[in-house]
């Protein structure tokens, strides 16, 4: 559509200056005729062309053969201008009862295929960009779609690395407790039951809400809590405002195994784990802090923080992060990824 409105444009404003230019002329409608002829023309030759250059898109890549290969067929082009446009300029003037004066026809032929070497040589270069804009956006929607489909495939095994690597060490825990308290064993492999529901219902998609996120975390630290007694304690500051938040399915729990891994685990004291969520602005922030180690201590680069720093370059690319840093008291998990709400 563009390039027609372009081309439009383009007659409309050679006709308006061959009319400025014959102003003075009895024959108002000569310059109309003359141009109007060309356009025709032109026209039925540009419509031509788009059908034929695209079987050449291989050649897109090679511009001067690209074009130079449309222009060889000007003299032929040349001869069928002339030959049909004079035919009805003359036809025209005849009805009207006049003559179309013009120089030889050697002159013409010599005249008009000069000219249409320079006519065909400009709208051809624009027909180019058309084409190379065209095939541009294909490869580029092609692009798009290859790189969503090596996302996915790599979200995929990031996923598939997670549940066993959380699978192992849970199942490790309630191990530790069967020759010692078997009531409490017991109850660890229900609500172990609840959590692997749950987990494998999440692992199917690939976001859910904040608040379903945080259901998988308040059972995986029910089973911890279970295991530690008094020595772990939890506290959950999440902002209701948030809960329905979007975020990637099975991203903090990772997090929170190693907060209990290095904080509570690690201690004989007893230790803090808290989960805050909360929006500012266009962001969502969650922060998991554990008292009881520092950086230095524990391993940061472990397969749980490498896997969710490399699912939030995949989804997010540079607007989603996670940082470790320490305090005084600890060390804290910080995610921050671009807030919008998961459709139902």
């Amino acid at each position: 559509m563009a390039l027609y409105i372009l081309w439009a444009l383009f007659w409309l404003l050679l006709m308006l200056i061959a009319i400025q230019d014959n102003r003075h002329d009895s024959r108002w409608w000569a310059p109309i005729l003359s141009e109007g002829s060309s356009a025709v023309f032109g026209t039925l030759w540009l419509n031509q062309r788009r059908r034929v250059v695209r079987s050449f898109d291989q050649y897109l890549d090679r511009p001067l053969y690209w074009i130079g290969h449309q222009l060889k067929w000007v003299p032929v082009w040349a001869v069928i201008f002339v030959a049909a446009v004079y035919s009805f300029r003359h036809g025209v003037y005849a009805l009207l009862g006049q003559t179309y004066h013009h120089d030889s026809w050697g002159s013409v032929f010599v005249y008009e295929t000069l000219k249409l070497g320079l006519f065909m040589g400009l709208w051809l270069g624009i027909l180019f960009g058309f084409e190379s804009f065209g095939q541009l956006q294909v490869e580029r929607e092609r692009s798009l779609a290859i790189q969503a489909m090596l996302a996915e495939a790599q979200l995929s095994q990031l996923k598939a690395q997670l549940q066993p690597h959380f699978l192992f060490n849970t199942l490790n825990t309630i191990s530790s407790l069967m020759f010692t308290d078997v009531a409490q064993a017991d109850r660890l492999l229900a609500r172990l039951g609840d959590l692997l529901r749950s987990s494998l219902l999440a692992g199917k998609q690939s976001f859910a809400t904040l608040r379903e996120e945080l259901r998988i975390l308040e059972l995986y630290a029910r089973i911890m809590q279970e295991r530690f007694g008094d020595r772990a304690v939890m506290l959950w500051e999440v902002d209701e405002r948030s809960a329905n938040a979007r975020v990637p399915c099975l991203l903090l729990q990772p997090l929170l195994e190693n907060a209990f891994k290095h904080g509570v685990e690690l201690s004989r004291r007893k230790e803090t784990v808290r989960v805050a969520a909360r929006r500012i602005g266009h962001q969502l922030h969650v922060t998991i802090h554990n008292t009881g180690s520092s950086l230095s201590t524990m391993r940061s680069d472990g397969i749980g923080v490498r896997n969710c720093r490399e699912r939030l370059r995949v989804l997010y690319g540079a607007e989603g992060s996670l940082d470790l840093a320490t305090d005084s008291t600890g060390v804290e998990a910080h995610i921050v990824i671009p807030y919008s709400e998961q459709l139902s």
